[in-house]
């Protein structure tokens, strides 16, 4: 399986693209568990761009190639957006333990990558970040 798009940095857009991947994944024959936390690993790092790199200007260009080849699958997503690195982990405390408004906002976007992909990178090249996830797809898959 191979897919490719260019979209603007828009909610939306990236909706869209999604919606695109699951289809195209269940199409593929990937179960609806691995699906579920493949699209949203794809909507977590997709909004980070529109919020982080772009900070929801709508006019940003976003590149996303995903290939499919042997269960594995690598995500490819590029923005013209600052520089910037793949936050270090934080530790995370039971919630259970704390009241409502004493737990964190937000941050929990790139635990939730790390925690359902096998590798994640970062690089910047010709002023433009790239970011790769890759993850083995385990059962009834291509």
């Amino acid at each position: 399986m191979q897919y490719s798009t260019q979209i603007k940095s828009r909610q939306p857009a990236v909706t869209s693209v999604v919606a695109d991947v699951e289809g195209q994944l269940c199409a593929s024959g990937v179960n609806p568990e691995q699906t579920g936390e493949v699209c949203l690993v794809l909507a977590e790092a997709l909004n980070n761009v529109v919020e982080h790199a772009y900070r929801y200007s709508e006019d940003g260009d976003i590149e996303v190639d995903l290939s499919l080849i042997n269960q594995n699958l690598t995500i490819n997503i590029s923005d013209f957006g600052p520089e910037f690195s793949v936050p270090e982990p934080r530790p995370v405390s039971d919630p259970s333990t704390k009241a409502f408004e004493d737990l964190p906002e937000g941050g929990f976007g790139w635990r939730l990558i790390q925690m359902l992909t096998d590798e994640v990178s970062v690089r910047r090249e010709n002023n433009r970040n790239h970011l790769q996830l890759k993850k083995h797809l385990h059962g009834n898959t291509p």
